[in-house]
C-alpha cells in the first residue's frame, strides 16, 4: 500500500520504539501515525513528548475502539486527529491529506 502511495514509512513495534525512532528520524517525518492502543506507552505520553520536540508535528491516531471508549480522558484528547478501523487505503490517504491541510498554517 505505502509503495503504491509513494510514501516512505518507519515502522515501530511499541511505544518506546516509536519514540526512539521518532527522535532518530524527526527531521524526515511528515506525519506520525500511531494506533491508540500502542504497546508499553500511553498515547498521551507519546503525543506530549513529540509535541515538546516539535509543536507542529502532525500526528494521526488509528483506533478500532468505539467513540465511548476513546472519549475517556485517559485515552484520547479532543485535539487528536483520528481515523477509525477498519478503513480502506484510500480513506487513510484522504485523512492524511486532511491533517496536512488543516494544519498547514501551523507548521
Amino acid at each position: 500500500f505505502w509503495k503504491w502511495a509513494a510514501v516512505r514509512y518507519i515502522e515501530a513495534v511499541a511505544g518506546d520504539d516509536a519514540l526512539r525512532k521518532y527522535v532518530q528520524n524527526k527531521d524526515r517525518i511528515g506525519i506520525v501515525i500511531l494506533d491508540v492502543m500502542i504497546r508499553n506507552k500511553n498515547i498521551n505520553a507519546i503525543y506530549d513528548v513529540i509535541k515538546v520536540m516539535d509543536p507542529f508535528q502532525k500526528i494521526l491516531f488509528v483506533s478500532g475502539y468505539t467513540q465511548k471508549d476513546i472519549e475517556k480522558p485517559s485515552i484520547f484528547r479532543e485535539d487528536f486527529n483520528l481515523i477509525r478501523k477498519p478503513f480502506i487505503s484510500d480513506l487513510l490517504l484522504t485523512k492524511v491529506r486532511e491533517v496536512f491541510a488543516r494544519q498547514k498554517n501551523y507548521g
